[in-house]
């Protein structure tokens, strides 16, 4: 897989956590980071993409480690993240892109089944239009 972008940022020192960051999307954005110089942080739940997309983001001479992570699991995502970057100091950005809400084929999806869907997610915050009026 060959990418490549022109970035209009520099990114070195910068620290990304990428969940899901192995394949799709989420490997799209690590690519990028990469591209910019960011220490790129991969997490996914398939150890052997995890080692292609290290190949493919150590290529841009940057550091980047993956992890296996499930990010539907909490106490997982708790143990990870207590460790910041690991080495690379703080993270600096966190881009949330693996898939963690179980599919279901209710046509109404209630904030129970939701709830009971994504156990590591915690609700809260309503939108934007919240965050506007507190800041």
């Amino acid at each position: 897989m060959e990418m490549s972008c022109t970035s209009p940022v520099d990114l070195s020192g910068k620290v990304a956590l990428v969940t899901g960051g192995n394949g799709g999307i989420g490997l799209g954005m690590a690519d990028a980071l990469a591209q910019a110089g960011a220490t790129v942080v991969v997490w996914g739940t398939n150890a052997g993409k995890n080692s292609d997309a290290e190949k493919t983001l150590r290529a841009h001479g940057v550091r980047v480690l993956t992890r296996k992570v499930d990010v539907s699991r909490e106490n997982e995502v708790v143990g990870r993240h207590g460790r910041r970057g690991e080495g690379n100091g703080p993270i600096d950005a966190v881009f949330a892109n693996a898939a963690s809400v179980a599919a279901h084929r209710s046509p109404k999806m209630t904030t129970e089944l939701f709830t009971a869907s994504t156990p590591s997610m915690k609700t809260g915050s309503s939108g934007p239009s919240e965050r506007r009026q507190n800041t």
